[in-house]
């Protein structure tokens, strides 16, 4: 029964300060950004190139009205803005309610700090995933309407591309939440998680280990299917990605509610 009410009240206070909808409006904006980017660089595919140029070809054939090419540029925006933006609106969100002495209230009431911890990890992250369904309803909604599939590329490539999405969201979130739980620290949360996403992510994908992208054996796989879902993955990296993916997920939750550091102090730093 406290654990239900802790989730009630994360959830309340969600619609209350209107971080959903600035998560949706976020999120949706980065479907309207891939259209507004796409329509005016498909601009270029109209005009008359020579066939020699082959480097202007190549422009004309990325800004085709394909299914890949669409999601590709929304699946590009969604994992570099949205996620920058996303770290940053949450990446205090526990820190900052402690060294504001939030939880010495419902802590003298009886309520563990694990069971606020734990609550506000799981709507935090519900509330990024739902607002990021929200922007894959409203993009395969234009693509059925103004975009073709081709070469291959269908709606199953499409769909994959959002499970990596999705997961990717639920990892990030996490990440940033637990690490903000541990170090009470919102800088540190959002340096951990940004550094992961745009280093992390380039050395993993640039070492290849018996002709394999290191990252397809890491958590950051659903990362890589995202922005490549076409990616050729066999069974052994399947398995060994989603048991990473899951330990990771478990220590990170697990680390951040029985932290001994999670006490709410008068003198807390934000």
């Amino acid at each position: 029964m406290v654990f239900k009410a802790c989730l009630k009240k994360e959830f309340l206070e969600e619609i209350r300060t209107k971080k959903f909808l600035r998560y949706s409006l976020f999120a949706c904006g980065m479907v309207v950004l891939a259209l507004i980017v796409f329509a005016m660089m498909s601009l270029v595919s109209k005009i008359d190139i020579e066939e020699s140029n082959e480097m202007m070809g190549a422009i004309k054939e990325l800004f085709e009205l394909t299914y890949a090419n669409y999601t590709m540029y929304f699946c590009t925006f969604m994992l570099t803005y949205f996620t920058l933006i996303y770290i940053v609106m949450i990446m205090n969100s526990i820190s900052k309610e402690i060294s504001q002495n939030k939880w010495l209230l419902p802590i003298s009431a009886g309520i563990l700090p694990e069971n606020m911890i734990f609550a506000k990890l799981i709507v935090k992250t519900l509330s990024l995933v739902c607002a990021e369904i929200l922007a894959i309803i409203l993009h395969f909604s234009t693509l059925l309407i103004f975009f073709k599939s081709t070469g291959g590329y269908g709606v199953p490539n499409v769909l994959l591309a959002y499970l990596g999405l999705i997961l990717f969201t639920v990892f990030m979130s996490v990440l940033t939440l637990s690490i903000n739980a541990i170090s009470k620290k919102g800088w540190v949360s959002a340096l951990v998680s940004i550094s992961l996403l745009i280093v992390g992510t380039t050395i993993l994908e640039n070492i290849v280990i018996s002709g394999k992208q290191l990252i397809t054996f890491t958590p950051f796989m659903f990362y890589e299917i995202a922005f490549n879902p076409s990616v050729t993955l066999n069974a052994t990296q399947w398995l060994i990605s989603i048991f990473t993916y899951l330990i990771v997920i478990a220590g990170l939750v697990v680390w951040a509610i029985f932290s001994n550091k999670i006490k709410p102090t008068k003198n807390e730093e934000e």
